[in-house]
């Protein structure tokens, strides 16, 4: 069995995806920015990473060199260039504008485009032979923008995709006074990358679950046999498995085993009863990320449920996860969030570490951090303002002791993936882990 779409088939959803991004997506942040130009630039195996969301499928990354040029125009709508050889299946997303290329007789190609009513047709007798970057100097007269937005920024490597020579290369092309108007498309770039489409969001639960369902073999007698098997052989079944799948895990699954009077146990260790096991896992597909923590109990021959003590831990961690929720309000900063949700849980007598990003397009995606695991207070990403329709992975755990364990203290840490909806309310994704799997 395999979860794995056709090609054709992926290629029409996610291209059918970019025609809805780029129509309100790219407008909206635009218009949140107050931008009237981004320029998105990227050569061929040196992609800039919002380029490469914004090309259609049958690409896979950039051919040659890939100018894209989103220009505001006055009622809010933006239109949407490509500045770069004929390629037909770029032209159906953006419109060409580099028609004649010096030593290069692109007119039938062009003669023919008219023809299909691909873009409002043009008098190539208008135009005069230049290069990419007098083409480029070219658009950007005509529309006259106040600000040109590049991606380059020292906030985030997300919006820091251009290259020098290429910096360097526009910057030579402008006009004297358009040299001055370049400034960091950073909040562009992660605006385009955080938010999520209708489209995107519905898919994600299907996405979701195909992971938890992943997860739940790897937590039962199919995948582990008490005394043998070893959590290495846990975490490449994940890995394993969802490549067989047609998914692809887009970090190293870990899989680590919590042990009565143990500490520091590593993949080579065998699994044994009594155990509660922890695993990290997230998958790739059609473009986007999945990435989710849960627990596993092996049952000791004399039990018949799961130790009390452990399920104390279970729930202040998911009670962490409910206020965490609470907090979550748009237009809020994520040290805000941080700061508020650690401070509630301390009050509740909790151990508390929140690590929570965004996810999406990447697995750590585009936005406002929520803390870090290494760094437990506010941090500069974590200025970022909350949107609307962002994914996030809520991460986080709290540290309790095991009563049944001597007071021996584990960290409970758990992952779900979720949406922040306009009214401030959280939608997880698949089945919310509110008591640790079981394996008799």
């Amino acid at each position: 069995m395999t979860y794995k779409k056709k090609m054709k088939e992926q290629f029409r959803l996610c291209n059918d995806w970019l025609v809805k991004r780029l129509d309100t997506v790219i407008p909206l942040v635009m218009e949140r920015t107050d931008s009237d130009m981004w320029i998105v630039i990227g050569s061929e195996n040196n992609e800039d990473p919002v380029l490469k969301t914004m090309l259609p499928q049958e690409f896979f990354g950039a051919v040659g060199k890939n100018i894209l040029v989103f220009c505001k125009l006055p009622d809010g709508k933006v239109d949407r260039l490509t500045v770069s050889r004929p390629l037909s299946a770029i032209d159906y997303y953006y419109k060409p504008v580099w028609y004649k290329q010096k030593g290069k007789d692109w007119k039938s190609y062009y003669e023919w485009m008219n023809t299909q009513n691909r873009f409002i047709s043009v008098n190539l007798d208008n135009y005069e032979e230049e290069t990419e970057w007098e083409c480029l100097n070219r658009i950007v007269r005509e529309y006259k923008p106040k600000s040109i937005g590049l991606n380059y920024s020292k906030r985030t490597k997300f919006a820091d995709g251009i290259s020098h020579s290429e910096y360097t290369q526009i910057k030579e092309c402008l006009d004297n006074e358009y040299k001055d108007k370049i400034t960091s498309a950073d909040l562009l770039a992660v605006g385009w990358l955080e938010t999520r489409i209708k489209e995107e969001i519905e898919y994600y639960e299907e996405l979701t679950n195909i992971a938890q369902s992943l997860i739940k073999r790897a937590y039962s007698r199919e995948v582990i046999e008490v005394g043998k098997t070893t959590s290495g052989d846990v975490r490449w079944f994940l890995m394993q498995e969802a490549t067989d799948l047609g998914l692809k895990p887009w970090f190293e699954a870990t899989v680590w085993i919590n042990r009565e009077g143990v500490k520091g146990l590593d993949h080579s260790a065998v699994i044994e009863y009594g155990d509660l096991l922890h695993c990290d896992f997230g998958v790739q597909y059609m473009g986007l990320c999945t990435d989710i923590q849960e627990m596993c109990y092996i049952l000791k021959p004399n039990e018949t449920d799961i130790p009390s003590g452990i399920l104390k831990g279970q729930a202040q961690a998911n009670r962490l996860q409910d206020i965490l929720a609470e907090e979550m309000t748009c237009g809020l900063t994520g040290n805000d969030v941080f700061e508020a949700t650690i401070k509630r849980a301390k009050s509740e007598g909790m151990k508390p570490s929140v690590y929570t990003h965004p996810i999406g397009f990447h697995g750590h995606g585009a936005g406002p951090l929520i803390g870090l695991f290494t760094a437990q207070k506010p941090i500069p990403r974590g200025d970022r303002i909350l949107y609307a329709n962002t994914m996030y992975s809520f991460e986080l755990n709290v540290t309790a002791s095991i009563d049944e364990w001597n007071g021996q203290e584990v960290m409970y840490g758990l992952e779900t993936d979720c949406l922040l909806r306009e009214d401030n309310t959280i939608h997880y994704f698949g089945k919310r882990l509110m008591k640790p799997h079981i394996i008799k």
